[in-house]
């Protein structure tokens, strides 16, 4: 699990609003006492860790927010490209709803949509949990370095 001492990786009992207007006025009438919302991201391609993890944040009374298919994979699923950019941007407004993001870095592993998940959660000041550590300072120094060299190219093109 991840390191709760990681000033990413802030302790469970660790809350801040989110920074969305409308997502703040709903937690305000809700009150203290309902539940945390976690939303889980990851590579489909790991779903016994979407699972496991599901399982895990039920349990400690957190409301899951997740992947739209817990059966199978992207590419089990056949999706189209159009098809997987609305997922994609779906999934980004569950971040905005979100209390918290828990990354399922299985084994090292953020890909593409799940490191535009990150990015976005990072942007907008969520605490992000990870299952396996993660240097999310590294990472987004790395992420911004890939951003620049990419905008010098198509600005040289």
């Amino acid at each position: 699990m991840a390191d709760k001492g990681h000033p990413w990786n802030p302790p469970d009992e660790y809350i801040q609003p989110p920074p969305c207007p409308k997502v703040r006025i709903v937690r305000d009438l809700l009150g203290p006492s309902f539940p945390r919302i976690v939303c889980l991201c990851g590579s489909t391609r790991f779903m016994p860790a979407f699972r496991a993890a599901m399982l895990a944040e039920t349990l400690a009374d957190r409301i899951v927010l997740t992947v739209g298919s817990a059966l199978r994979s992207d590419d089990e699923l056949g999706l189209t490209r159009d098809a997987k950019q609305r997922l994609d941007e779906l999934h980004l407004r569950k971040i905005d709803l979100a209390d918290e993001v828990f990354v399922l870095n299985v084994g090292g592993y953020i890909g593409e949509s799940t490191g535009n998940e990150l990015a976005y959660a990072l942007a907008l000041a969520k605490p992000v949990r990870t299952l396996e550590y993660l240097d999310l300072e590294a990472w987004l120094a790395e992420r911004m370095r890939q951003v620049n060299a990419t905008a010098m190219r198509n600005v040289e093109s």
